[in-house]
């Protein structure tokens, strides 16, 4: 759930809201939507534990022809463009580090975007154990690059904790505009929380759901990925 989100979302919602606490309204908000949807999930994944995710879901709930639908929408649409979003992310950040001509940038960003789901292709293609290894590192390359802007941002005299409570007043939109801003805002929010209903997609794997979960919620992804490397899960 950690990825683009977090990273890209946080400036254009501001740009919409010119109010921190709003913003962090949206998180929240869009945090307990997600969270019922996770809770939903988790109740399917308790009675259908199989692999397939959302179409094995839909398979027993509505019935072959929309389990058919929704994953041929999945594979052609949804998971599709999703990637090609995060891939545009990624090209978009690559770019910005090396300052490159505004003539150029666009066609340099679709070309990261392009080399980046190609290689990761081959590496999901070479096999689940080349793909867990790049996986973990970049999961935990992800986290200490987090835990470095959090750091550095506490220890940074340049800002000041009264950013968080005071909105650009003359900006903030009001009436009809603020609900449209919100909506417009709680989409960014979503998109970070988007990727909790991955782990349905292995139930059919997941030896001990009850480890795996009391390890997930009490100390997180490396835990998890530790113990289970020592045969345990």
């Amino acid at each position: 759930m950690v990825g683009t989100g977090v990273f890209k979302k946080v400036a254009p919602m501001a740009a919409e809201l010119h109010s921190p606490m709003l913003v962090l309204a949206c998180w929240a908000v869009a945090g307990v939507i997600s969270l019922a949807g996770a809770l939903t999930n988790a109740e399917m994944a308790g009675l259908f534990p199989q692999a397939g995710g959302e179409y094995t879901y839909c398979q027993h709930v509505y019935g072959r022809l929309f389990a058919f639908l929704y994953g041929w929408g999945s594979f052609m649409v949804m998971k599709t463009a999703t990637i090609a979003a995060q891939a545009y992310v990624f090209g978009q950040s690559l770019v910005s580090l090396f300052g490159l001509a505004e003539e150029s940038v666009g066609l340099t960003v679709k070309v990261a975007a392009t080399g980046l789901i190609v290689i990761l292709s081959l590496l999901n293609y070479r096999g689940l154990a080349v793909a867990e290894g790049v996986t973990r590192l970049l999961t935990v390359l992800m986290f200490a690059v987090m835990l470095a802007v959090i750091v550095l941002g506490l220890q940074s005299e340049a800002g000041s904790w009264a950013n968080l409570t005071t909105p650009d007043s003359a900006a903030v939109p009001t009436g009809q505009n603020l609900l449209n801003a919100l909506v417009l805002a709680s989409l960014g929010a979503f998109w970070g929380y988007e990727g909790w209903n991955y782990i349905g997609y292995m139930g059919e794997e997941v030896r001990n759901p009850k480890l795996t979960g009391l390890a997930l919620i009490t100390t997180g992804l490396p835990f998890y990925w530790f113990w289970q490397g020592r045969g345990s899960t």
